[in-house]
């Protein structure tokens, strides 16, 4: 359909139609991020290598984004521990720093982390703690 006139001098022109392609329309939804660590399981003595204790606890994360696992050392822990960072590789933590753990990921997962003691640290205390650093979504 058009219109069309020229009353007035000046010429008034429209049109009204149809036309085809492809029409993408895409709905943005943004959340804060967050991410939570809801459960950490009772730490289980997996073995021994000469005088360190091997032990592990299972970590249940929920995420919204992407995040980062942090393990410290607890303050005022006389015991030494190395927490394992991949393979047969295991890294001291010592205190006052921070050892972020391989494996950054997205969503909900559940881990196993290993480390080793030098057995000053009662089994029932864990001498370790953990951190989740979530990655801000721009």
């Amino acid at each position: 359909m058009a219109l069309m006139s020229s009353s007035g001098g000046a010429g008034l022109q429209a049109q009204v139609g149809l036309s085809s392609g492809v029409t993408q329309i895409a709905l943005v939804v943004r959340a804060p991020s967050h991410a939570t660590m809801p459960a950490v399981s009772v730490q289980r003595e997996t073995g021994r290598r000469g005088d360190l204790r091997e032990a592990a606890v299972r970590i249940r994360l929920l995420a919204n984004s992407g995040y980062r696992l942090v393990a410290r050392g607890n303050a005022g822990s006389t015991s030494r521990v190395w927490i394992h960072v991949a393979d047969d590789d295991y890294q001291e933590l010592i205190p006052g720093k921070s050892v972020t753990l391989p494996g950054a990921r997205q969503g909900s997962s559940e881990r196993e982390i290993r480390y080793l003691t030098d057995g000053s640290t009662s089994s029932a205390e864990l001498p370790l703690h953990f951190e989740l650093v979530v990655d801000p979504i721009f």
